[in-house]
């Protein structure tokens, strides 16, 4: 019984801590990672622009974390201790303010 627990556990912060990584991993643009000021030349001599597409994955893609994060949240508040959820709530509410 204590082991089962154990396991839940570790499953529920393990999916917790993965979803927040991976919505904080796919914030801003998909051109973030780019050097601007190399790209900056190269832009101006060829006449390069970048389009961006406000339909793409990535906001799909962090809607869908978001969701999965809430949910694991609830059941994080719903099955451990109170301390538990308010630290992982106010690391929840940390990563959202920080990558808004």
């Amino acid at each position: 019984m204590i082991a089962k627990k154990v396991w839940t556990r570790l499953a529920l912060y393990l999916i917790y801590f993965a979803c927040l990584l991976a919505y904080a991993m796919f914030h801003g643009s998909k051109y973030d990672w780019m050097d601007q000021g190399a790209m900056g030349s190269l832009s101006q001599e060829t006449s390069m622009n970048f389009i961006e597409d406000p339909s793409g994955n990535r906001s799909v893609f962090r809607g869908v974390m978001f969701v999965v994060i809430l949910g694991v949240q609830l059941a994080i508040m719903r099955q451990f201790s109170k301390i538990e959820a308010l630290f992982t709530g106010v690391l929840l509410c940390i990563v959202m303010i920080a990558f808004w």
